[in-house]
């Protein structure tokens, strides 16, 4: 099979990200050579890091130490946590859901609001794979206070303290973790190539997180508020899988992106992807 190149961005932006990126590959031959030049007058993100994975090679950087709020990216890290704790046979495990993973978003007014996958306290029939996809997909502020409280053993701040071990381990030096869901905190930020860090090792280490972030769209167990749930990722429109985040009032879009590598449809291929918000 022809190979493609696939590439992993951090992107983090402080106010609008407008980001043209162009790939362009001719397989006339297995001996093709791929070519990717970015327009960097084109991006406008504040701080960029991206790498072609095949070679290892930074593409283009941008700021990519500046400490910058991460938002629900940390939620990339929450499921790092998540799946070097839970077996495959956990997986479908039931969780707890007590009161304590819902209360941040009553007492602070920078959590209020958060996106969700319509989870109710004290829900019985919820497992760990429901709460990592509904992590992963709409980007779930609860689902990641459940899995803090569950694999914390009852303590969302232990396991603060694992993202933040973990993070120093994969040599993340810009990078601290006050909150599993990435709502604002002013002590909870990380740097576009911390970012990088984080995600190539969750892609490079767990089959599951390739497998839920190229996921569109997952049925959650039903509870007393709603009877059926269907989560879809934020990104359902484009071919490639993703790793997205939501916004809120501090902060603008966040987005890791990773080339699909599948090339049968895309030959000769020319990519131009557009993200604006």
């Amino acid at each position: 099979m022809k190979k493609i190149l696939r590439f992993a961005s951090a992107l983090l932006c402080g106010a609008m990200l407008l980001c043209s990126l162009s790939v362009t590959a001719f397989a006339e031959n297995d001996d093709e050579v791929y070519d990717f030049d970015p327009n960097t007058d084109k991006i406008y993100s504040e701080a960029v890091y991206m790498v072609n994975t095949d070679t290892g090679d930074v593409v283009y950087k941008k700021n990519e130490s500046k400490k910058m709020y991460p938002a629900s990216t940390t939620k990339i890290m929450t499921c790092i946590i998540a799946l070097e704790h839970l077996s495959e046979g956990a997986l479908s495990k039931k969780v707890e859901v007590p009161y304590d993973c819902f209360n941040d978003f009553y007492e602070d007014p920078n959590y209020s609001d958060p996106s969700n996958a319509a989870i109710e306290p004290l829900q019985d029939n919820l497992t760990y794979k429901d709460c990592l996809y509904a992590l992963m997909l709409p980007s779930a502020c609860e689902a990641a206070n459940i899995l803090a409280y569950n694999i914390g053993g009852g303590s969302i701040t232990k396991f603060i303290g694992m993202m933040n071990e973990k993070a120093k381990e994969l040599g993340c030096t810009g990078t601290n973790f006050v909150n599993a869901h990435g709502l604002h905190n002013d002590n909870n930020y990380t740097t576009a190539e911390d970012l990088y860090k984080m995600t190539k090792y969750a892609y490079d280490k767990f089959p599951l997180f390739k497998k839920i972030t190229s996921t569109y769209e997952y049925e959650m167990p039903k509870n007393d508020a709603n009877p059926a749930v269907t989560l879809y990722t934020a990104l359902s429109h484009f071919f490639v899988p993703a790793v997205f985040t939501n916004m809120n009032t501090h902060t603008a879009q966040r987005l890791v992106l990773r080339t699909k590598p599948e090339d049968a449809l895309f030959q000769p291929l020319r990519i131009s992807t557009t993200i604006s918000l």
